[in-house]
C-alpha cells in the first residue's frame, strides 16, 4: 500500500488524482509548472510521469499547487 501524510493536502489531493493528468506548481528552482501523470504518492513523494515523456520523483514539499489538466482524447473525431 501507498503511504502518504494525512495532514499533508498536497498529498490528500494527489492521492485523489491518480491516474489523471495533472499541472502542478513548484516551488524550486524558480516556480516552475509542468503536467504529468500521477504514478504514485508514496512517503510525501509524487511519482509523476511527464507528458512529453520521463518520469519525476518530488517532495511534496517542494509543491505550490496542483490542479487537474485539461486533455483532449478526442484522436480523428469526425
Amino acid at each position: 500500500m501507498s503511504k502518504y501524510y494525512e495532514e499533508c493536502n498536497i498529498c490528500n489531493t494527489l492521492c485523489d488524482y491518480r491516474g489523471r493528468t495533472i499541472f502542478v506548481k513548484f516551488k524550486c528552482p524558480t516556480y516552475f509548472g509542468t503536467a504529468g501523470t500521477v504514478l504514485d504518492v508514496k512517503n510525501n513523494l509524487l511519482f509523476l510521469d511527464y507528458i512529453n515523456g520521463g518520469i519525476s520523483v518530488t517532495c511534496c514539499d517542494n509543491i505550490c499547487y496542483v490542479v487537474p489538466a485539461a486533455v483532449n482524447n478526442s484522436v480523428g473525431a469526425e
